[in-house]
């Protein structure tokens, strides 16, 4: 017979422990046996990322122990060390409010820490009321791209970024619950580069609020 092997004092008779042989057939389950027999987490899905740094702009800022970022009374918020090859596409999480009523939110992409401000932006949003109101704007060869607006009431913004090493480019939607506005998205970025970060502002006033980069594993 072969060796007895005591597995948390499971018994394969009244009387008897487990052997080799009836662990290896998996009459038994091992930490090892186990991972086969049931389901493991996906390794497929979002992961959360912590950014290399931040600048809250004028105001605070802060990376929490999972890399969520919060600011408070910033004129712009940067986060850098986001973007790689790790990941193809990201998408971008972002709640907050604005000390002034009813401006545009800007987006700039950010390579080795710094924001691109050439006049490369390219970007296109259409915004829908809840009057049923619809209304469109658009623009090419800026400095910035708008993604939305932003007030005193909570703004919800999700943005999809892609990366890439020729012209970066993102998407995605907004909400406002004081403009009681949905808008949608788009904006590219015409150039050769690499970009790590991004940052995102009002066009007056500060924000305060918290933003989230997940990178989509594959």
């Amino acid at each position: 017979m072969a060796r007895s092997r005591d597995i948390s004092k499971v018994l394969s008779s009244n009387s008897t422990l487990a052997t080799d042989a009836e662990v290896a057939a998996f009459n038994y389950l091992t930490q090892s046996s186990a991972s086969t027999v049931y389901q493991t987490k996906a390794s497929a899905g979002l992961t959360l990322l912590t950014p290399t740094s931040i600048a809250a702009t004028g105001g605070s800022g802060s990376i929490s122990t999972n890399g969520a970022v919060s600011f408070t009374s910033a004129s712009a918020i940067s986060l850098n060390g986001v973007f790689s090859s790790t990941y193809d596409f990201y998408t971008i999480q972002l709640r907050a409010v604005n000390s002034s009523n009813t401006q545009t939110f800007n987006w700039r992409w950010r390579a080795s820490g710094s924001d691109l401000t050439a006049s490369n932006y390219y970007h296109a949003r259409t915004s829908t009321s809840t009057g049923g109101s619809v209304t469109g704007a658009g623009a090419g060869a800026t400095t910035t791209a708008t993604i939305g607006q932003i007030a005193t009431g909570m703004g919800f913004f999700t943005v999809f970024a892609a990366y890439t090493q020729t012209e970066p480019r993102l998407n995605g939607n907004s909400y406002n619950s004081e403009l009681s506005g949905l808008t949608t998205f788009a904006s590219g970025y015409r150039a050769t580069q690499v970009t790590d970060g991004f940052t995102i502002y009002p066009s007056s006033g500060t924000i305060t609020g918290k933003v989230s980069v997940y990178g989509y594993n594959e």
